[in-house]
């Protein structure tokens, strides 16, 4: 029956009410007080059924009241009729205590399950407060765990700014660094460079100062040279050279070209004089008076490849 209620514990209140309904209706149809005493040995007998507790229906709406019916004649009590109901009424007290004893294991059970109920309650109330208790501390810990976490964090990223720091420091310490060695290569390089250009100056100075010499000193071994020849070819083409006209001022001149030994390879007038005959003259004047010296100087060679003759006279 306990595997019932535990199983069912609305049985546990249903029953108890249908128990204390059969003990209402025995209460009411038995006298629970002092037994009157009959006269002489009848004894009165009340008489009783139990009515078992899925039997118990609504009561039907009672039917119209019908006029009593005539009462029945009562039966004489006799000695078999006495020791029945004596043997129904010791009967009924048993199942009386019988059924007391029921009622009294089944509240027992009911404060034996009540109590288990408590038990169970204060286990589960134990079991929700430790829970809680855990779950408080593991909140407590999550937010030391965060805590620690954030701290962490943030001396992670303090070291980081530090770092980032202490390398911009060292970076600017090299570019500062980096900056005054290049200034100083630059002052360097511009001090070698300016003496450099200094030396080139003075070097460039000195070869323009030497070629000017050199070609002052050319041109007057030129101009020294070129004059002693053209003296010297006048010389010869004048003791080659007559014209015999008279009462004229004539002038005419004569390119000729010379081959490296001296000799005439072209000559060409390219001033005339208007007089033929003295242009001719002039011009045979010149192929007679081949060869015409020239330096043995290579460098004033070229000066006499081609050269141009004036003949003039003033009569």
């Amino acid at each position: 029956m306990l595997q019932l209620f535990k199983r069912t514990p609305a049985a546990l209140p249903i029953s108890l009410g249908g128990h204390l309904l059969v003990l209402g209706v025995m209460a009411f149809g038995a006298d629970w007080g002092e037994k009157p005493k009959l006269p002489g040995n009848q004894v009165q007998v009340i008489q009783a059924r139990v009515i078992p507790l899925d039997q118990l229906r609504p009561a039907p709406e009672q039917p119209p009241e019908q006029p009593p019916a005539p009462e029945p004649e009562e039966e004489p009590l006799t000695p078999e009729r006495l020791e029945q109901e004596r043997r129904n009424l010791e009967a009924l007290e048993q199942r009386r205590a019988a059924e007391r004893e029921r009622l009294r294991q089944l509240e027992q059970e009911k404060q034996a399950l009540e109590q288990k109920r408590r038990e169970a309650e204060q286990r589960r109330r134990q079991e929700e407060e430790r829970q809680q208790a855990l779950e408080a501390e593991r909140q407590r810990e999550l937010e030391r765990q965060r805590k620690l976490e954030q701290q962490q964090r943030e001396d992670a990223e303090r070291r980081k700014r530090e770092q980032a720091e202490r390398q911009r420091r060292e970076q600017e310490r090299q570019q500062q660094e980096a900056a005054e060695r290049q200034r100083k290569a630059e002052e360097k390089a511009a001090r070698r460079q300016a003496e450099a250009e200094r030396q080139r100056q003075q070097a460039e100075a000195r070869k323009q100062a030497e070629e000017a010499a050199r070609r002052a000193a050319y041109e007057q071994r030129r101009t020294e040279t070129i004059q002693a020849y053209s003296g010297k070819i006048r010389q010869k083409i004048e003791g080659s050279w007559y014209y015999a006209g008279y009462g004229e001022k004539l002038h005419c001149e004569i390119r000729v070209r010379l081959d490296q030994t001296g000799r005439v390879v072209a000559a060409k007038v390219v001033e005339s004089s208007g007089n033929e005959a003295f242009d001719r003259s002039a011009k045979a004047a010149v192929y007679k008076a081949e060869p015409f010296p020239i330096p043995e100087d290579e460098e004033f060679i070229a000066d006499f490849r081609e050269i141009t003759l004036p003949f003039s006279v003033d009569n």
